[in-house]
């Protein structure tokens, strides 16, 4: 309900710097102390701001962070460990029914197509709910290796999470859908 207190949104810096400087105007026009203290106080929000952006991770900054670690783990030499620890044992896709399939199934893939790099971009994440335990990510993957005449294969992937205490968000489902010259394939 209030993540973006914790989010450290640009948008909320940008206002409280407009806002800390339109004081510091006001202060030089008028020569009145107050304007001054006012702009410090703006300033202090604006560190609070950032405090609180460091201290607390949100769920969508988790899931983020989830992400973009599974992806760090299929950089040579891949640690499936790494990616594996951020899936759900109820895990499933079309290419992959459980977790123990989806290791089988990376290990191939990163023999086959050579993959030594995963970069992940435009990554949003849409409805969250931890009262249904679940969670939404969309983002596009850009998967370096050997596709025949292509060096990397751009992708778009839409994740759902589980929310399972402790561990947190955990994928369980994953959709894998070509671009560009992958387009109408599903990448198994």
């Amino acid at each position: 309900m209030f993540d973006w207190l914790f989010e450290g949104h640009l948008s909320v810096y940008v206002l409280l710097a407009a806002a800390a400087a339109l004081l510091i105007v006001l202060g030089a026009r008028t020569r009145k102390r107050r304007w001054f203290t006012a702009a410090a106080g703006v300033v202090a929000l604006a560190g609070l701001y950032c405090l609180l952006d460091f201290a607390v991770e949100t769920d969508r900054e988790q899931i983020q962070r989830k992400v973009k670690a599974m992806a760090a783990g299929l950089k040579a030499p891949a640690n499936l460990d790494a990616v594996l620890e951020n899936v759900s044992d109820r895990f499933h896709c079309p290419f992959a029914d459980s977790k123990t399939a989806l290791r089988d199934k990376a290990r191939e893939q990163l023999k086959t197509w050579n993959i030594t790099e995963v970069r992940i971009s435009d990554l949003h994440c849409g409805e969250i709910s931890r009262e249904r335990k679940t969670a939404v990510a969309e983002f596009r993957a850009k998967v370096i290796g050997t596709f025949g005449a292509l060096e990397a294969a751009p992708i778009f992937c839409t994740a759902t999470f589980d929310y399972q205490p402790p561990q947190g968000w955990l994928l369980r489902e994953l959709e894998v859908r070509g671009e560009g010259p992958l387009q109408g394939i599903t990448v198994p």
